[in-house]
């Protein structure tokens, strides 16, 4: 009876820890609900003689000023 082993390939050499880049520093900036869409859709809503209610309303990112 032959046996057969498979050498590991993983390197002996000792690993550095990774480090992420740094991250840019995020615009002045707030999360709105997106009322311009909002909007749209409650005209067409209405339009069609339905009423939309909102659980989760769409989102966007709003400059601060």
């Amino acid at each position: 009876m032959s046996v057969l082993t498979a050498a590991g390939c993983a390197s002996q050499s000792p690993r550095l820890a990774s480090v992420p880049a740094p991250q840019p520093a995020p615009s002045a900036s707030r999360i709105a609900v997106d009322s311009t869409y909002v909007g749209r859709v409650n005209q067409t809503a209405l339009r069609r003689g339905l009423q939309v209610h909102w659980i989760n309303p769409p989102m966007r990112r709003a400059r601060q000023d």
